[in-house]
């Protein structure tokens, strides 16, 4: 409970600093690569068929006992592991700088961002982060859980309060998702692995954007920001801006 609970309160924290490897001089370069990288989230790359058969389902006030022991079958569990490989790992950090650079126009953000993504710090603070949480990020149902909370507390703050209780709710049920959608058992461990790298990029970067234009006090960058992460996480078909979280997992507001 202890580690869900450090989770859920600083998940987003300790991916700030690893967002942007090449930190800026200034706290203005800082913003406006903030404000740069808006644009990325419409890249193709981010609409990962696999991460939408983890989109979690809205509390309706029924008994979801079912569909969690579902999630939580032993080889539904095993399905959603998968072993890393480099190779893989350096094909989807490619595909992922080549879908996103594109919607980029200034230059010195171009680099940055060719950092962060051949570099490994970005990955080990999110693996860090939820490996003391007691997650792994070679469980798509974690990283998809973490990935739901982290772009859902990025396009709702100030309002949205991560708590222990939701957050062991929308892991049930993203498992129970992915449990229920026939195509889990056909997924290589290159799929689950090239899905669990990029919700991972999307949702650190989100994360620490949101963070600095905060900081910063750029409300109108920080707007921006959140309806380009709201519409690429509603291609997925999940409305953020319309969910609340509860005890029992996500629910309409």
């Amino acid at each position: 409970m202890a580690a869900v609970r450090a989770l859920a309160t600083t998940l987003v924290a300790p991916l700030v600093a690893a967002a942007i490897t090449a930190a800026p001089a200034t706290a203005q370069d800082a913003a406006q690569d903030a404000r740069n990288l808006s644009a990325i989230y419409a890249a193709e790359v981010f609409q990962q068929e696999v991460i939408a058969m983890g989109k979690p389902g809205l509390d309706n006030g029924g008994d979801d006992g079912a569909a969690a022991a579902a999630g939580q079958d032993p080889a539904v569990q095993k399905a959603l592991t998968y072993q890393p490989s480099p190779e893989v790992e350096r094909r989807t950090r490619q595909e992922l700088f080549d879908s996103i650079v594109v919607r980029i126009a200034d230059p010195a953000t171009k680099e940055k961002v060719e950092q962060t993504v051949t570099s490994d710090a970005l990955w080990l603070q999110f693996h860090q982060v939820l490996t003391k949480a007691g997650y792994s990020t070679t469980n798509l149902a974690d990283v998809t859980t973490a990935y739901y909370i982290i772009v859902w507390e990025v396009v709702n703050a100030p309002d949205a309060a991560v708590h222990v209780a939701g957050m062991q709710a929308v892991r049930e049920d993203v498992a129970a998702a992915y449990a229920a959608d026939p195509r889990l058992k056909d997924l290589t461990d290159a799929d689950k692995q090239e899905a669990a790298s990029i919700m991972a990029y999307m949702a650190t970067v989100a994360a620490a954007s949101a963070n600095q234009l905060r900081s910063d006090g750029d409300q109108a960058g920080l707007e921006t920001l959140q309806d380009e992460v709201h519409k690429a996480v509603l291609g997925q078909g999940l409305d953020l801006a319309q969910l609340r979280l509860t005890d029992e997992g996500f629910a309409a507001r």
